[in-house]
């Protein structure tokens, strides 16, 4: 079996994927961060069994960094995804998102 390394976003000078969860052969999702032109959004890959796949990811407006640290995935089609977000005012929110099978969303 060969290695298989997770996507790299465009433009980015560093990605960090914290969290990883699988509901079986061969669906998985793995969240985190990156950086890029002086953004930190966070970051979401998901992964059909034989390579990996960036996912659109949204953000809290006014975030100036935003990671996502733990996921959990119950059924196919259906994670959930717990991290912070932090504006320039220096105010930290927590922050909820959630994978459909299709597209992650805020919640």
């Amino acid at each position: 079996m060969g290695r298989h390394h997770a996507s790299f976003p465009s433009g980015a000078s560093n990605s960090e994927l914290n969290a990883v969860a699988c509901t079986g052969a061969p669906a998985c999702e793995s969240v985190g961060t990156y950086s890029a032109s002086g953004a930190n959004p966070t970051l979401g890959e998901g992964w059909n069994g034989s390579k990996w796949t960036l996912q659109t990811m949204p953000s809290i407006s006014g975030s100036i960094f935003a990671t996502l640290e733990g996921i959990s995935c119950p059924k196919s089609g259906d994670c959930w995804a717990a991290g912070l977000s932090d504006a320039s005012s220096g105010a930290s929110t927590p922050l909820l998102e959630r994978w459909n099978g299709k597209t992650w969303s805020l919640s």
